[in-house]
């Protein structure tokens, strides 16, 4: 005489109850984490490029030619901000006044890299930077980058209302410093 086996087919229907559960919680710490290294990489990318700035930012004067341009900023920026794709970045270049901290004298805003409309893109901008009339030694500036994010987790959990929104959001950097050589 045969015995039944009873518990045949319960791995199946345990992994069908835990298995997309976990895969779940696998991506969802993949994706945190990427977006951490995303926001990390794109301030560290703002602060070098501020440093940067900040030692070459002042007009040497003579035959010496010391000018920055918006487009050699936006290099340094592609080069720190390594994975970030710079079609989702867009920088605002400020100067700032020197007596309160706070009053923008001049503002430039581009995308990193913008190839639909080269115009508007920073690697095509052949503005001087920090502009002749604030580029002294103290002088003040800032650089604001932004960088569009878009999780995986937003295909599986879009949202629904003003309750949970799992889309698109931006991650912030920002630098403010003074023009030292």
């Amino acid at each position: 005489m045969k015995r039944r086996n009873r518990s045949r087919g319960t791995a199946i229907l345990e992994f069908a109850f835990t298995g997309p559960p976990l895969i779940f919680i696998c991506v969802s710490t993949i994706q945190m984490a990427l977006g951490m290294w995303h926001y990390h990489t794109l301030q560290y990318a703002v602060k070098a490029t501020g440093a940067y700035l900040a030692q070459h930012g002042s007009d040497c004067g003579g035959s010496n030619n010391c000018l920055i341009k918006i487009q050699d900023l936006a290099a340094l920026m592609k080069t720190y901000a390594i994975g970030v794709p710079a079609s989702s970045v867009s920088m605002i270049f400020n100067s700032a006044s020197s007596s309160d901290h706070t009053t923008v004298l001049s503002a430039v805003s581009c995308q990193l890299t913008n190839s639909t409309t080269p115009a508007s893109g920073c690697d095509q901008n052949t503005t001087q930077w920090l502009p002749s009339s604030n580029n002294a030694v103290g002088s003040e500036f800032e650089i604001k980058a932004e960088y569009l994010w878009s999780p995986i987790i937003g295909i599986v959990a879009p949202g629904s209302g003003s309750s949970m929104i799992f889309g698109s959001f931006w991650l912030p950097a920002y630098t403010h410093q003074v023009t030292v050589f």
